[in-house]
């Protein structure tokens, strides 16, 4: 199933080795080259000929595309990691076109096991404390008024994937 007939030019950020980058493409009908945004390249080679990268640091950069460049715009994970996130999001805002899609996947800190987890005395899996990665925490009701209200999105959507893989020790 295709998102829509004339959304054709992918950007994903933090991609890692991008093969997510590709099951998004695959979903474009007529879909241009996609395009990965990341600290460093760590496409794997089936992924390398596919796309086109750029170098990008989230937190300080603009972005080097024109101004509604892309279509569809993916960004999964790193998003708690960020703590420049307005200046981020507004760059995301700047490269969607008019009637783009930005999905966005970020782990809910009111979700009933961080809720638990809370209530057990322990750390909520979404904000981890011995690596450092993860700086911010995120509510449905707090990021959709966020989106919405500061930044000009329009949340159409919020699905609810589960609990958290376990990180391997």
């Amino acid at each position: 199933k295709t998102l829509a007939r004339d959304q054709r030019h992918l950007l994903q950020i933090d991609a890692r080795e991008g093969l997510q980058t590709l099951l998004f493409h695959d979903q474009l009908d007529r879909a241009e080259r996609p395009v990965i945004y990341d600290r460093e390249d760590l496409r794997g080679p089936g992924v390398r000929p596919k796309t086109d990268f750029a170098r990008v640091d989230i937190e300080t950069a603009e972005f080097p595309a024109p101004d509604e460049q892309f279509d569809v715009i993916v960004w999964n994970r790193d998003l708690v990691a960020v703590k420049n996130v307005v200046a981020a999001l507004q760059e995301v805002n700047r490269v969607l076109r008019p009637r783009g899609v930005l999905v966005v996947a970020i782990p809910n800190l009111a979700a009933l096991h961080n809720r638990l987890l809370l209530l057990a005395g322990r750390q909520p899996a979404t904000l981890h404390i011995n690596n450092g990665d993860h700086v911010r925490g995120f509510t449905i009701a707090s990021t959709t008024r966020f989106l919405e209200r500061d930044l000009g999105f329009r949340v159409l959507r919020i699905v609810g994937v589960g609990l958290p893989r376990s990180r391997a020790a």
